[in-house]
């Protein structure tokens, strides 16, 4: 005897409307990024490495990748509570979740978290559109997130103008991006010995014992010529 289409006491279960096209665009994200890690691997590239130079272009980097990803979740929460839909901005809290965990899981060892901020641009024109009363979404969200990201604005540009070469060096001493702006300090010469103080006596391990050693040695060139002099 065949099982009727629905029985008396059973429950169908139905799959959520939008929910099926997901999973192709999963296995297209997991291809791309099977093909970046392919060819980024001889570069040896590190998730912190690109961190560290993210932070040199936009401090502070970690304040920007959370804004990243509660700009984004918070914009598809508001859009699915007031059913919008927005571009860029998944209908779906929960899909905007996975999206955010798959990409630093597949991204995490080649360009690090910084595929984040990409993330902005869908919330902050869905924002702009609805602070200005063109476009749906919720008005008191956007402009909280518009000005919270004109205050990072503000702070990089603070951070950029006070912040010395020692110091971004103590910060990310183990990262490649430090060393390199660890090895430009020679070019500065006696002029460098400032950052090489603040180094020796903050960070740790083979930068600090280079740079102690490198004071030593402009404060001993300086001690020879002053010697030297009539």
């Amino acid at each position: 005897m065949p099982w009727p289409d629905n029985p008396v006491g059973t429950v169908r279960i139905v799959p959520k409307e939008g929910l099926t096209p997901l999973f192709p665009r999963l296995a297209r994200l997991a291809a791309l990024a099977l093909v970046v890690n392919l060819f980024a691997a001889p570069a040896d590239a590190c998730s912190m490495c690109m961190v560290a130079a993210g932070d040199r272009a936009l401090p502070p980097i970690h304040a920007w990748l959370l804004l990243g990803v509660v700009w984004f979740v918070g914009t598809s929460v508001a859009a699915a509570r007031s059913g919008a839909r927005l571009r860029g901005v998944p209908s779906s809290p929960f899909r905007a979740v996975l999206l955010v965990m798959l990409l630093l899981f597949l991204y995490g060892g080649v360009v690090g978290p910084l595929v984040l901020p990409a993330l902005l641009l869908g919330p902050a024109t869905a924002a702009l559109r609805s602070v200005a009363g063109c476009g749906p979404g919720s008005r008191v969200f956007g402009g909280v997130m518009l000005t919270a990201a004109g205050v990072l604005v503000c702070v990089s540009v603070g951070v950029r103008l006070t912040r010395t070469p020692g110091e971004y060096v103590t910060r990310w001493a183990r990262t490649g991006p430090g060393m390199e702006a660890f090895r430009s300090l020679e070019q500065g010469g006696a002029a460098s010995l400032d950052d090489y103080r603040y180094i020796a006596a903050h960070a740790s391990g083979d930068v600090a014992e280079q740079a102690a050693a490198r004071v030593e040695n402009l404060t001993s060139g300086r001690s020879t010529t002053s010697a030297g002099r009539p």
